[in-house]
């Protein structure tokens, strides 16, 4: 939570900065691009969806207290976060971050418009709004790259095994595995029908079925 407010309040930051060189790029179009996703993606990889959620509301309103209590920005931050949870539980690829993230920032660029559309100040056809758009889309895509690089940084700093870690473990060319083929054929060949057992089951349950496997 510390560096999600952090992240943001340096996103307030670079956005007022560029608007002071670029007088053309409003601060508020600037905020748009700001990463509000990027805590919640890094919640529901490394715990799980549920836990992602509740971040999502507590990062919110942290985010709406950030912008002096502007609704709109808790609307926005929220959004975003809820889908980004939701997409990146279970990744089984570093690549689906990048994935998440242009998806993500399609939809921030539709709750862009959307919150043009209800704002009596806000004009559809400017350059204005076609920043906002682009700049909703950019938040998306830094908030997936982001998570993709922090991530093994969690991973080693926490010892903490996430999908994708338990993917790469899982590599029936590592080492350890090689060296049951050769010496223990028989136990390595019950090895892998217990973990297909324990994978089917726990699909047919809602468990992780790659933590089990």
């Amino acid at each position: 939570a510390v560096c999600q407010i952090v992240l943001i309040r340096t996103g307030i930051f670079i956005a007022e900065a560029i608007n002071r060189a670029l007088p053309l790029f409003s601060t508020e179009a600037c905020s748009y691009a700001i990463p509000f996703a990027a805590g919640a993606m890094l919640v529901g990889v490394l715990i799980n969806r549920n836990a992602a959620l509740i971040f999502s509301i507590f990062s919110s309103c942290l985010a709406a207290f950030l912008f002096d209590g502007k609704i709109t920005v808790m609307f926005y931050s929220f959004l975003g976060s809820v889908a980004a949870a939701y997409h990146t539980e279970y990744s089984k690829q570093r690549s689906s971050f990048l994935t998440v993230g242009l998806l993500l920032g399609l939809l921030n660029a539709a709750a862009v418009f959307s919150l043009c559309l209800v704002s009596p100040l806000c004009t559809i056809v400017s350059a204005n709004t076609i920043i906002m758009l682009a700049m909703g889309l950019m938040g998306g895509v830094i908030s997936g790259i982001i998570v993709a690089g922090i991530t093994p940084l969690f991973e080693a700093f926490f010892d903490y095994s996430t999908d994708i870690k338990l993917l790469e473990l899982a590599n029936l060319n590592q080492p350890i595995f090689q060296k049951m083929i050769m010496e223990a054929p028989g136990t390595y060949h019950h090895s892998i029908i217990v973990a297909a057992l324990v994978e089917a089951a726990a699909e047919a349950i809602g468990a992780n079925p790659l933590l089990a496997r």
